[in-house]
């Protein structure tokens, strides 16, 4: 017979945490060894590495009484917390929208003043710096997901929505560099190939699939 499978870390996060919203109690580390581990069946030595996951992530409360950490989880704490990230999010999506209707103004602008003047001078540095923001973002709003991935079904499907319209944001922002890239090295005006245009200015040959 084959030996019992053991529970994954997940698994053991979401026992602990279910049982911390049934009871509505507070408690210490050494009441949390004792009853915790019985109901959950995690063992008492690692019920202590468990929780401190589920504090890392934010998702049970502590505070210090005495000499003593209590911890505990209320109805709707999980819940109100998904939700202000949520909020967190869309503002994050709005002002990069603005952003980016910003970057494409600029783009035109500068294309228009390269074309009258014949003045090769354009912030490519901050073009490259937008964009590295923008992956920022969107790499931090993955991890934040993850964690929050097994909690509210609800929340991820907006929050994953969310996602994606920040990955399209750096899409486009790639283009319009791309754009630019394509402009100096096709303009017999600016004497630089696009090879050496992107060497000078460190852009990748290819951008980084998000």
């Amino acid at each position: 017979m084959p030996p019992k499978k053991g529970l994954s870390l997940d698994e053991k996060r979401q026992r602990l945490l279910d049982w911390f919203n049934a009871e509505h109690t507070m408690y210490n580390i050494k009441e949390i060894e004792n009853v915790a581990s019985k109901k959950t069946g995690i063992s008492s030595m690692q019920i202590k590495d468990v929780l401190q996951t589920l504090l890392d992530d934010d998702l049970v409360n502590c505070e210090k009484c005495g000499v003593q950490n209590i911890y505990w989880v209320f109805k709707y704490d999980v819940q109100l917390k998904l939700n202000n990230k949520n909020e967190k999010l869309k503002k994050d999506i709005d002002a990069l929208k603005a952003k980016n209707i910003e970057l494409k103004e600029q783009i035109e602008l500068e294309k228009s003043t390269r074309l009258e003047k014949g003045d090769d001078d354009i912030d490519r540095s901050k073009m490259m710096l937008e964009l590295k923001h923008l992956k920022a973002k969107v790499a931090a709003n993955k991890e934040e997901l993850d964690k929050y991935r097994q909690y509210d079904p609800a929340f991820l499907k907006q929050a994953e929505q969310n996602l994606s319209e920040l990955q399209e944001g750096c899409e486009v922002l790639a283009d319009n560099i791309e754009t630019i890239v394509s402009f100096f090295g096709a303009d017999p005006l600016s004497g630089i190939s696009s090879s050496d245009f992107r060497k000078e200015f460190g852009i990748p040959e290819e951008f980084i699939d998000l």
